[in-house]
C-alpha cells in the first residue's frame, strides 16, 4: 500500500539497512551527528555498531584484534604477503617516529611493526566441496596502538584492500566463535583470504541436512619471515548442528535466491563478470559515430574486494606496465606521474598522492584545466626526450569520475582521449556513479573501474570492485601482462555469492532510479530555498550527452546546496529516509558529503566548489510521487527555520 512518506531512519549508529548484519552504511539521521562522529564524540562512538567497511571494523572484524592482539598492540590482517607488506611500508612512511626515539627514528619505527602468518584452520563442519572448508593464510600486520593505528587505518581506508565482514566472521566461527565483546571502534585487524581454484562438484541437499561430527584443530601465528611459530593456544573449532550462521546461509539459499557457496568461485565470479563485460559495451545501443571499442570478455573483467581497491589496484598496474628504472613497482625510483583530473572522491586523490611519485591535481574539470592539462603533457613530453640530468617525470596516467563525486561534473572523454592518443598516456575512468548503463565510458578509456557495492548491488549488504580492460586501447598489451602478473583474486566466495544475487536485476532498478532521480532534480532547481543542484543533466551536459547511451539516464546521485546555508541542518534533520554515507542503495540515502569527506580540510574543499553545507542525495526506487512529497516537506520545515531567524534578525 502507498504511504506519504519515504521509509523512517533507523537511530543513530544503527545499520543501514537495519537489523542486517553486514550492512554497508550506517545511520547519521541528524546533523550534529556527522559532526560528532567525525570528532570522535563518546555519544556517537557508544552508538556505532555498523558503519562504512572502510571506515569503520565490523564487529567480527574487532574480534580478531581482541583475541590475538598484545597489551598495547593493534593489528589489521591482510589477505596476503602482498598486502601485508604494503601496509607495513605504508606504517614506516607515513607515521611519526615512535615517542622517545632517538635520530635513529626510522629503525626504531621498524622494530614496532611487525608481520606474522596466520594460519585459519579448515572448517570440519562444512563438506569438503565448500571453498570454505580449506586452511586459510591470512597476514597480520601488529603494531603499537598509540603510536600507528591512525596511520595503518589510513592504508585500510585508502587501499580498499580490506577484509570482509563474512570473511572475519568465517575465521572466527573457524576459531570457536565470538568469545568477548567487540572493542572499540576506533581500532581493528584486517582478515581476508586469496580464494582458491578449487572446482565446485553439485552435492544432494543443503549441508543443513548432512550430519557431521565436529572435530578441533588449531591456529597458529606464524613469523612470516622465520617460519618459526608463535605462542597459541589450540582453539577448539567444535560446532553445533544449529550454528545460526550456517541456518542464516540455508535461509538465504532457500529463500534469498542465493546460489550455495561452493560457487563462489566458479559460478559466481565468472557471472559477475560475463555480467559487466556485456554491460560495459551494449554494442546495439551504441551510436555509429562513437569510437567502437573490441569486444570485451570475461577475461578482460577483474574483480576486488572494494571499488577503492579496484582504483588502487588499476594504478598498481599503470605503474607496473609504465614503469621504467626499477623492477620494483611498489618503488617510486623510475615510476611516472599522474594527473587527477576534476574534484574526485576524497581517497583516490589521496592513492594518486601517497602511492605514487607525483600527483598533479587539475581540480576544476573545465576549459583552464584542459589548457593545463595540455601544457602540463607538452612540458613532461619534451623534457623527457631531453639529455640533461634532472628532468620532470612523464604524466602517463590520468584518472578521473564520470560523472565527479559530489559535484556531477562530466570530463570530455573524447578530447582527453586525443591528448592520449598524441602524448601517450593511459586514461582511467571511474564510471560508479554514470554506471554501465547510462554512459559509454569504456569507449575512451584504458581501464574503467567501478564500485559494485553501489548501484550495482543495491542492497547494501556487500562490498565489491572491478576493473575492465579495454581491448582496443593502445597499452592493452602492456596492462594485461602487468594484471597478470600482480593480481590476487582477493574476493571473499561468500561475498561473490551476494553481489551475484544482487546484481540480477541491476539494469530495471537504474533506469528506475535515473526516472526518480530527475524529477527530485527538476523539482528541486524550482524550488525558492536551493541555490544549487548538481546533476548531470544541469552540470557540463554536453560531455555527458557525449558519452550518454541513447536511453540512458542522468544517474541517481546529486547534491544540493540552499540558498540560505543556516537552514541546512533543519533540512537534513528534517528528512524523513535513510541518512548514511554510501550511495547508489535501492533506497534514497542522503549524507552532508563535505562533513563526512572533508572535514578536516573543509576550507580546501570550498576553494574548489564544494561547498561545506553542500548534501548529497543518492535516489532509490520509491514511488516518485511519495520521494517528491518527502523532500517537499523537508524544504517547507527549512524554510521556516529560515523565515524564523530572518525575523529575528
Amino acid at each position: 500500500m502507498s504511504t506519504n512518506t519515504l521509509p523512517k531512519f533507523p537511530a543513530s549508529g544503527q545499520p543501514i539497512p537495519a537489523n542486517v548484519e553486514h550492512a554497508v552504511s550506517v545511520s547519521l539521521p541528524y546533523w550534529q551527528d556527522n559532526i560528532d562522529y567525525e570528532e570522535g564524540h563518546p555519544r556517537i562512538a557508544a552508538a556505532m555498531v555498523s558503519g562504512y567497511p572502510r571506515f569503520f571494523y565490523h564487529r567480527a572484524v574487532q574480534e580478531i584484534e581482541a583475541r590475538h592482539g598484545q597489551a598495547g598492540e593493534a593489528c589489521l590482517v591482510f589477505p596476503s604477503r602482498r598486502v601485508a607488506e604494503q601496509c607495513h611500508d605504508f606504517i614506516l612512511k607515513f607515521a611519526a617516529p615512535p615517542a622517545g626515539a632517538g635520530p635513529d627514528g626510522e629503525d626504531a619505527g621498524a622494530s614496532e611493526v611487525r608481520i606474522m602468518e596466520f594460519q585459519v584452520p579448515s572448517s570440519p563442519w562444512l563438506p569438503v566441496e565448500d571453498l570454505r572448508h580449506r586452511t586459510l593464510s591470512v597476514y597480520p600486520v601488529f603494531y603499537t596502538r598509540d603510536w600507528a593505528a591512525g596511520t595503518a587505518k589510513l592504508f585500510w581506508q585508502h587501499s580498499g584492500e580490506i577484509v570482509s565482514s563474512r570473511l572475519a566472521s568465517h575465521c572466527l566461527r573457524a576459531l570457536g566463535g565470538l568469545a568477548s565483546p567487540p572493542r572499540s571502534p576506533t581500532t581493528a585487524s584486517k582478515v581476508s583470504t586469496r580464494p582458491s581454484s578449487t572446482s565446485w562438484v553439485p552435492r544432494q541437499g543443503h549441508p543443513r541436512y548432512q550430519r557431521q561430527r565436529p572435530t578441533s584443530s588449531s591456529a597458529r601465528l606464524t613469523n612470516a619471515s622465520s617460519g618459526e611459530s608463535d605462542v597459541s593456544p589450540v582453539i577448539s573449532t567444535a560446532q553445533s548442528a544449529t550454528d545460526p550462521d550456517e541456518t542464516a546461509e540455508y535461509l538465504e539459499i532457500r529463500y534469498g535466491r542465493n546460489v550455495e557457496v561452493a560457487t563462489g568461485d566458479t559460478y559466481c565470479k565468472k557471472a559477475l563478470r560475463q555480467r559487466i563485460a556485456q554491460a560495459i559495451q551494449s554494442p546495439s545501443e551504441l551510436d555509429t559515430d562513437e569510437p567502437q571499442t573490441a569486444t570485451v570478455t570475461a577475461e578482460d573483467v577483474f574483480l576486488f574486494p572494494t571499488g577503492m581497491s579496484a582504483i588502487y589496484g588499476a594504478h598498481r598496474f599503470l605503474q607496473a606496465a609504465l614503469t621504467s628504472g626499477s623492477e620494483d613497482p611498489s618503488s617510486t625510483t623510475g615510476q611516472v606521474a599522474t594527473v587527477c583530473f576534476g574534484f574526485p572522491y576524497t581517497d583516490t586523490l589521496k592513492i594518486l598522492q601517497k602511492f605514487g611519485p607525483e600527483c598533479h591535481f587539475l581540480a576544476y574539470g573545465d576549459d583552464r584545466d584542459y589548457v593545463g592539462l595540455e601544457d602540463l603533457l607538452r612540458r613532461t613530453n619534451a623534457a623527457s626526450t631531453a639529455t640533461n640530468a634532472v628532468t620532470p617525470r612523464p604524466v602517463r596516467g590520468l584518472f578521473c569520475e564520470c560523472p565527479g563525486n559530489p559535484l556531477l561534473k562530466t570530463p570530455d572523454l573524447p578530447r582527453l582521449r586525443k591528448l592520449a592518443d598524441r602524448y601517450g598516456f593511459v586514461i582511467v575512468v571511474d564510471e560508479t556513479i554514470g554506471n554501465f548503463v547510462n554512459v559509454n565510458t569504456l569507449a575512451y578509456a584504458d581501464m574503467v573501474v567501478s564500485s559494485l557495492t553501489k548501484v550495482f548491488s543495491g542492497d547494501s549488504n556487500v562490498m565489491g570492485g572491478s576493473l575492465i580492460l579495454n581491448p582496443a586501447a593502445p597499452y592493452y598489451a602492456l596492462l594485461k601482462t602487468a594484471i597478470w602478473t600482480h593480481y590476487e583474486d582477493l574476493y571473499w566466495c561468500e561475498d561473490a555469492v551476494f553481489m551475484e544475487r544482487n546484481s540480477r536485476t541491476f539494469r530495471d532498478r537504474v533506469r528506475r532510479i535515473n526516472t526518480n532521480a530527475e524529477a527530485l532534480a527538476d523539482m528541486l532547481r524550482g524550488h525558492p530555498l536551493v541555490k544549487d543542484v548538481f546533476y548531470p543533466k544541469y552540470v557540463q551536459r554536453d560531455h555527458y550527452e557525449q558519452i550518454k547511451y541513447p536511453d540512458g539516464g542522468y544517474g541517481g546521485l546529486l547534491s544540493i546546496v540552499l540558498a540560505d546555508p543556516a537552514a541546512t541542518p533543519a533540512l537534513y534533520d528534517a528528512m524523513i529516509c535513510a541518512k548514511g554515507p554510501s550511495l547508489g542503495t535501492n533506497f534514497t540515502l542522503v549524507s552532508p558529503y563535505t562533513i563526512l569527506a572533508h572535514y578536516h580540510e573543509l576550507d580546501w574543499a570550498e576553494k574548489y566548489g564544494v561547498s561545506r553545507n553542500l548534501i548529497r542525495c543518492s535516489i532509490g526506487l520509491e514511488d516518485t510521487d511519495n520521494l517528491l512529497r518527502a523532500f517537499r516537506a523537508a524544504l517547507d520545515i527549512a524554510a521556516a527555520d529560515s523565515n524564523l531567524r530572518g525575523k529575528k534578525a
